[in-house]
């Protein structure tokens, strides 16, 4: 019976490879020198590596350099965890794996790992190939022993996929598994929330609208299954050597997307205004609220044309928590002075403050007033609507409880003056 990835697969056209299938090698593998493999021979088995380093000059799309120099302060923002806080880019180590089948589970196994480590001149990756399955516990015992050199990850969608699969493949082959504990910085739920708004998140979409690059004769990834078993049958694994590129490709885009995010954080990369909530709830999450009120500012500042409701809404939200109600109150002012279209949003936050906080009701009323002046005009430069309904029994709604309050207190105020 298919997995609903796998139906989900075919209703998009692709092809996914089951699960699990039972492939006969060939004894006689050719092609391991044109994918640059060498066998090591380990007290548990063979294993085939390719080493590669990947230097600025070939791969331009990506500062690796900047990669290198990343701080752990940066690294902690990306990842919204200060577990990362006392971290640096040699720390870290990338992976990226090409499995036998999209559905996961007990019979679908990595054939591909790919692990990059960052230096200052460049990226060196080290990719480890499955021959055969008889030599999956000399892999994964190899891939252990360099990721435990390591002090944290970095995949995309590895938390979810990669290190689930990697962790029960350790598990089936009796091997410890000891990364459970480890940061682990997935890029895709970064980029979910540092890029909002895009159509998709796969990486290859965020390599052509984050990165400004796109693949050429890239191997699709619902092929790769389906190459590498026939490549196991047949004995000529030369024609994998595009899966290989693909896999470095991958771990390429990795370096890439964690410079661009740093840059947003620092505004060196001008973030769109519908960033900004994700960016400024990053920093309050962290207890940044100086910083997030900072980049508020500077995003005004820079944009002058950013839509005020936006930003407007997550800086007042700061100095609310950090009760500087003065500074509250004048931005809620300055968005209504600067309001093209009535919004109801500044002037509610406005009654709310000095009803519930400040208790001068005749100020809350006053707002209110306010609000429903402008509304007035609104409703008359346009149809009346079932939305418009709503703001008017909102209004109303305000306006009595608080003219209530502010008679009681009048005629307390009254009684206890007469006494």
């Amino acid at each position: 019976m298919l997995s609903i990835k796998e139906k989900l697969a075919q209703l998009q056209g692709e092809r996914s490879a089951p699960a699990h299938q039972a492939v006969q090698p060939s004894s006689d593998p050719q092609g391991m020198a044109e994918l640059e493999l060498l066998a090591e021979t380990t007290p548990t088995g063979s294993v085939w590596r390719r080493q590669r380093h990947i230097s600025q000059a070939l791969a331009p799309m990506v500062d690796l350099a900047a990669c290198s120099r990343l701080a752990g302060m940066d690294l902690a923002l990306i990842a919204k965890s200060w577990d990362f806080r006392d971290l640096a880019a040699k720390d870290l180590i990338f992976i990226d794996t090409e499995t036998t089948g999209l559905a996961g589970g007990s019979g679908t196994y990595a054939f591909l790992v790919g692990l990059a480590r960052l230096h200052q001149d460049g990226l060196a990756i080290r990719q480890y190939f499955l021959l055969n399955q008889g030599q999956e516990r000399s892999m994964l015992q190899a891939i252990g022993e360099e990721m435990g050199s390591a002090k944290a990850l970095i995949s995309f969608n590895g938390k979810s996929y990669d290190v689930p699969l990697l962790r029960s493949r350790f598990i089936l082959n009796r091997l410890p598994f000891a990364w459970e504990a480890s940061p682990h910085l997935d890029l895709l739920h970064a980029a979910r929330r540092i890029w909002k708004g895009m159509d998709g998140y796969a990486l290859t979409n965020l390599e052509r609208e984050v990165l400004r690059f796109q693949r050429e004769g890239d191997v699709p990834g619902y092929q790769i299954p389906e190459l590498y078993f026939t490549a196991v049958r047949s004995g000529q694994f030369a024609p994998l050597k595009g899966i290989f590129q693909h896999n470095v490709m991958d771990l390429l885009s990795l370096a890439g997307l964690l410079v661009h995010a740093q840059r947003r954080f620092q505004l060196r990369e001008e973030p769109q205004s519908r960033d900004i909530t994700g960016i400024v709830r990053t920093l309050i999450e962290l207890g940044l609220d100086e910083m997030a009120e900072g980049f508020c500012q500077s995003h005004l500042t820079l944009r002058p044309d950013a839509p005020w409701p936006l930003v407007m809404r997550q800086h007042a939200r700061i100095l609310k928590r950090q009760r500087k109600y003065g500074d509250m109150v004048r931005l809620w002012e300055k968005w209504i002075g600067n309001m093209a279209t009535f919004n109801l949003e500044p002037y509610e936050e406005l009654a709310k403050y000095f009803e519930h906080i400040a208790h001068d009701y005749g100020r809350a009323l006053q707002i209110i007033e306010r609000a429903w002046q402008r509304l007035e005009i609104s409703s008359q430069m346009g149809s009346r609507t079932l939305a418009t309904t709503a703001l008017y029994a909102n209004l109303q709604k305000r306006r009595l409880r608080v003219s209530k309050k502010l008679k009681k207190l009048r005629d307390h105020e009254g009684s206890a003056y007469d006494g």
